[in-house]
């Protein structure tokens, strides 16, 4: 929508009756395609349709059409603009979704089942394809036979050699039937990892509402999907029995739900501001345990909404009274009503509460209310998995302070502490990643800055002299552009910092990377990779982008892009100092030292992460306030 020469393109496409296509329409139309939209012509002599477009006035040819599509993930269009085009919801499905990753895993797991069912559905649209135009010949010949119909030789002949056809292809179809049932059977032994990655999908989609920032691309997606196959996929034996196959399979596919979890959380989370990773962590929990039938709907959104209404216990139908014993609040003991009255496995609340309030003041005064089991809570015909859930929102009830805690403990009892203890950045791992048609973006936060690690890091690898860093604000575009082209053409490190600051440029960078960095993605891997406009993208060229929170980057740069969020060291004294070894100390650097300097070294990390952690209290007991 942004390229210069839009207009002059659809100028060429009205006049020789072309279909064309404009991506990435934002939530406004261009007031210039206003009377191409709603269709407002001039007649002329001879029955000619003219359209004015801009200052141009063309003839327009009635075989002309025009698409368009957004990448926005739920667009909001005016009135004006809905009634003046055809909207059409394009967007993926769970089950399309799935559809699409299922045939992908087949094709990498047994490509062999994946090209003979294709092969099949050929065959099939085939003989459908043969069947109608023999019906189609008998029908003409019969409708142009003369005098009686059983001496005509011609048509006589032609029933016959369609019966015998027809009877043939029959056959065909019923083989073809029962060899396609049995490829379904073996290809649904792989529908657990289709739905894994189309569920996991959904729940990344849904972080874009937190933040403008967290945007990825179905292809990006599916990408790492098909990485993570790839890197476990395994050659099965042709000789084996079918039971002891059948185990392996159920075994390997159970491997790749795995995986593909682990290295979806990887890829994603590093891309997540601290207050979001545990929520994040946390909605993949409840995403694999609803598919799974194991906790339902209700009681997952109870914890996100609360109740629909407050209850009052005072008008309740049948009031039990706020234990005297037991120290909680009104509006703690409101909680517990309405957990009474919403979630049927909680239905014993109040009135346990009532009976045992010695329980229920151990309860209150554990240090950790999860590991602890909630009194009157029978756990004998639920799910394990159900159970701890049903602890989160007793402890959200009446511990609220031990929520966050709680649900740590939760993701780490269901998917393992890999999911809770999220380890710091390793922009190693992240350049590994890395190509010269997926850049990496740095989304800053308050106190941040990527430049000392990215000087480094360019040195460590060579590039100490081949690294371009701009800074981008007014008048810089054209600064950045020429590094741009330098670095595509000689295979340089390119750093754009401070994106949210050149608005004015960010129309310009999506489009200079269309035509070649992301264009170049599906080109042949060689050196030097080239574009569908002739530009070249060289294969050691890396393009580095960092920015604030901002509704002004481009969303297709987002979508295709590695994300990496950046925060000032906090949290425990323990993720401060690995933080700090993983972004100031390199590991070679450090073990070759001698141990009084590791001593020392250590020493100068330990004091900054407690100067960090002490930042929670401001200045008090300090001068200034520390922030380095």
């Amino acid at each position: 929508m942004n390229d210069p020469k839009l207009l002059r393109l659809l100028e060429g496409g009205i006049r020789t009756g072309q279909h064309m296509m404009i991506e990435d329409v934002g939530e406004t139309i261009d007031s210039s395609l206003d009377a191409l939209l709603l269709m407002q012509f001039t007649e002329q002599a001879g029955g000619r349709k003219m359209l004015k477009l801009g200052d141009q006035t063309l003839e327009f040819d009635p075989n002309f059409k025009l698409y368009m599509t957004t990448s926005l993930a739920n667009p909001h269009y005016l009135p004006e603009v809905a009634i003046r085009v055809l909207l059409v919801n394009f967007t993926v499905n769970q089950e399309g979704l799935e559809e699409q990753l299922l045939a992908d895993t087949v094709q990498i797991e047994r490509a062999d089942l994946e090209e003979q069912r294709n092969n099949l559905i050929i065959s099939m649209s085939q003989d459908k394809r043969q069947l109608k135009e023999i019906e189609e010949l008998i029908l003409k010949q019969l409708y142009n036979a003369k005098g009686n119909i059983l001496e005509n030789e011609e048509l006589i002949t032609t029933l016959n050699k369609s019966k015998v056809t027809a009877t043939s292809i029959a056959e065909r179809v019923k083989e073809t039937v029962r060899t396609e049932a049995i490829i379904n059977e073996a290809r649904e032994k792989y529908r657990s990892v289709a739905v894994r990655s189309s569920l996991l999908h959904f729940v990344v989609v849904d972080l874009g509402e937190l933040d403008p920032m967290y945007q990825f691309s179905l292809q990006y997606y599916k990408g790492i999907c098909l990485k993570c196959i790839n890197a476990h996929h395994t050659v099965p034996s042709m000789d084996e029995p079918v039971d002891v196959a059948d185990e392996r399979v159920a075994k390997h596919v159970d491997l790749l739900c795995r995986e593909i979890t682990r290295s979806v959380f990887n890829n994603i989370v590093r891309g997540l501001f601290d207050q979001h990773k545990i929520m994040f962590s946390l909605t993949i929990v409840a995403a694999i345990l609803r598919k799974a039938g194991t906790l339902p709907h209700d009681i997952w959104f109870y914890l996100l909404r609360g109740p629909k209404i407050a209850p009052d216990p005072s008008k309740a139908s049948n009031q039990v009274d706020k234990p005297a014993d037991i120290p909680i609040s009104d509006s703690q003991w409101r909680s517990i009503i309405a957990l009474k009255e919403s979630i049927s496995q909680l239905s014993f609340l109040a009135e346990h509460m009532q009976a045992h309030p010695e329980d229920w003041r151990s309860y209150l005064e554990s240090a950790n209310p999860f590991d602890v089991a909630v009194p009157g809570l029978e756990t004998d015909n639920v799910e394990p998995s159900l159970a701890s859930f049903l602890k989160l929102l007793v402890i959200k009830a009446i511990r609220d302070e031990c929520l966050s805690a709680a649900s740590l403990n939760f993701i780490g009892q269901c998917l393992g502490p890999s999911y809770v203890e999220i380890p710091p950045l390793d922009l190693e791992r992240t350049l590994g990643d890395m190509s010269s048609h997926a850049p990496l973006v740095f989304i800053l936060s308050p106190g941040s800055d990527p430049a000392p690690v990215m000087l480094r890091l360019a040195r460590s690898h060579g590039f100490g002299d081949k690294l371009h860093m701009v800074s981008l604000g007014q008048g810089q575009g054209v600064i950045a552009e020429a590094a741009l082209n330098k670095g595509m053409s000689q295979g340089e490190w390119v750093f754009l910092q401070n994106c949210h600051l050149g608005a004015d440029f960010m129309g310009r960078l999506e489009q200079i990377l269309k035509e070649s960095v992301f264009s170049a993605a599906a080109a042949p891997s060689t050196e030097v990779a080239s574009t569908e406009d002739g530009k070249s993208v060289h294969d050691e060229f890396r393009l580095f982008m960092s920015s604030m929170p901002s509704k002004v980057f481009p969303l297709s740069v987002l979508q295709n892009s590695i994300k990496t969020a950046l925060e000032p060291p906090k949290g425990s004294i323990r993720v401060n100092l690995a933080q700090s070894f993983a972004s100031q100390v390199p590991v070679e650097w450090f073990d070759d030292s001698s141990s009084s300097f590791r001593k020392l070294c250590f020493g100068l990390c330990f004091f900054n992460a407690v100067l960090h952690e002490r930042k929670k209290f401001g200045c008090l007991g300090w001068n200034n306030m520390y922030d380095r």
